[in-house]
């Protein structure tokens, strides 16, 4: 289905590809996702760009919950407009180092 929709594709045309996770790995309790910017050239090539980051939402993660956005999209626009944004980290993002110990402190075994 992905390469049928790739290939009818205006030459040139952006988009974003994205899927959303019905069980989440959370940090802090916290839903997030993985910014990483990529490139696919015509001839198919991929360039990734090799700074991404991690954001995050402002509030608990509750499945039962579907109707405050804030729970469920990490989106900078439905989070900059929170009272809560930036309380847990700087502008709701991580790097990769403090997104590795969030992991580690959460995920132990």
């Amino acid at each position: 289905a992905i390469e049928k929709h790739l290939e009818a594709q205006e030459y040139g045309s952006m988009w974003v590809v994205q899927k959303y996770i019905e069980a989440p790995i959370l940090v802090h309790g916290r839903k997030f996702d993985i910014r990483q910017f990529a490139m696919v050239a015509p001839d198919s090539s991929v360039y990734m760009y090799k700074d991404s980051y991690v954001r995050t939402c402002s509030a608990e993660y509750d499945v039962n919950n579907l109707d405050v956005k804030a729970i469920h999209l990490t989106n900078d626009a439905v989070q900059k407009v929170l009272e809560s944004y930036g309380e847990h980290e700087d502008a709701n993002k991580l790097d990769f180092g403090e997104f590795q110990r969030a992991l580690d402190a959460d995920h132990a075994e």
